[in-house]
């Protein structure tokens, strides 16, 4: 008869190994690493698939989603999920996704569900405004003004609604009269970086130096901060300037010596009604005289042989250039000088003056005076000698 022999092992009737995986952080742009852990070695082969879920973190905006399954070979317990986390700028809250696990062979589920935490690391964004210029416009209507446009960016996004209120205030511009003195406020919804603010300026015909404003960002809200909130809004004046400009040109000392400084005193004159901007004064050197200085009541001057060049800047009433130079020859000199400008110049005929230096012929004289027979003694003749020298030029 046969007999029936059972092979029983203490194994057999051991319970399964559990597996569990914990919860991890990590800072955006960097790995999720979630650990996967069987409680106890296992005496087969251990299988468990898993998956990547939603939660407040989405697949493709935050993370890369995962599947697939962990083989746990005879005595091992650890195995690794490793899941990438999106780089992006958007300040916001840290979010969080799931991984699941599911459908074990070979050992139980203690836990099989962990969450992963991404870390925002973004900096709290902040605002600025740039400043801007305008054309004035010469419309009479309020509906053909012009708009001065300024730009006002966020640093980076932010995951919610941010803004800030702004004002305008008055520089040389007056609030009514150049521009509308309208307050307001600008909001940034999920992801935008720029918004730009709009205000009004007066149109006229009167010329006038250019004008501005200041505008100013003010209570920020919650989650925002202010790196530049002040900016400047430049109003062109674009009217013509019609005025009348008249020059007038001395010389002294007349006659001059050859080979000394003659000195050239010119007067700008603004007789109104309108200012005269961008005013230039010239004068182109002749043959004969050579440059020493050249200075100006406003601006600056300038030499580039053989133009004298002084920017005077806006005339409203009169300005003075001084021009020093230095006769070479004997004779007349003629010297003319003149002066231009960014207007319209109702009478243009006192717009340059000329001047007739005459100069004469001039000598460098030194004398010495020496002696002979010192010490003498008296009763002696003691002789001096005079000598008178001419070192020129004439």
């Amino acid at each position: 008869m046969a007999a029936l022999v059972l092979a029983w092992s203490p194994n057999a009737l051991a319970a399964p190994p559990k597996l569990t995986v914990k919860d991890v952080k990590a800072v955006e742009g960097k790995n999720v690493v979630f650990v996967v852990r069987l409680s106890k070695k296992p005496t087969a082969t251990v299988r468990v698939a898993f998956r990547t879920e939603n939660g407040t973190a989405l697949k493709g905006s935050d993370y890369r989603a995962k599947t697939g399954k962990l083989v746990f070979k005879r005595g091992q317990r650890v195995k690794k999920v490793t899941v990438k986390t999106v780089l992006e700028l958007t300040d916001e809250p840290s979010e969080r996704f799931a991984l699941r696990l599911l459908k074990p062979r070979g050992a139980k589920l203690k836990r099989k569900k962990a969450y992963g935490t991404i870390l925002d690391d973004d900096p709290v964004p902040t605002l600025s405004v740039t400043s801007a210029t305008v054309p004035e416009g010469n419309a009479a209507l309020p509906a053909d003004w012009n708009v001065a446009t300024v730009l006002v960016t966020l640093s980076n996004p932010s995951s919610k609604t941010v803004g800030a209120g702004w004002t305008v205030t008055d520089d040389t511009a007056v609030a009514g009269q150049d521009y509308n003195a309208v307050p307001g406020a600008l909001s940034f919804l999920p992801g935008q970086t720029s918004k730009q603010l709009a205000v009004v300026v007066h149109g006229d015909v009167v010329d006038e130096d250019d004008e501005s404003l200041d505008l100013n960002l003010v209570t920020p809200t919650a989650g925002v901060t202010l790196a530049q909130p002040d900016a400047t809004i430049t109003i062109l004046d674009d009217d013509p300037a019609i005025t009348d400009v008249e020059l007038s040109l001395s010389d002294g000392p007349d006659p001059a010596i050859a080979g000394g400084p003659v000195t050239y005193s010119v007067t700008v004159e603004n007789v109104g009604p309108n200012r005269a901007p961008q005013t230039t004064v010239v004068d182109d050197l002749p043959a004969g005289l050579t440059y020493l200085s050249a200075s100006s009541s406003s601006g600056s001057c300038s030499y580039a042989a053989p133009r004298v060049t002084c920017n005077l800047g806006t005339v409203w009433t009169s300005e003075t250039v001084t021009i020093v130079a230095e006769p070479t020859v004997a004779g007349t000199i003629p010297n003319t000088v003149s002066v231009s400008g960014a207007y319209t110049d109702t009478d243009a005929t006192d717009d340059s003056a000329t001047t007739t230096t005459d100069v004469v012929a001039g000598a460098d004289l030194d004398v010495t005076l020496g002696e002979s027979g010192d010490p003498v003694a008296a009763g002696q003749n003691l002789t001096y000698t005079l000598q008178v020298r001419n070192r020129g030029p004439f």
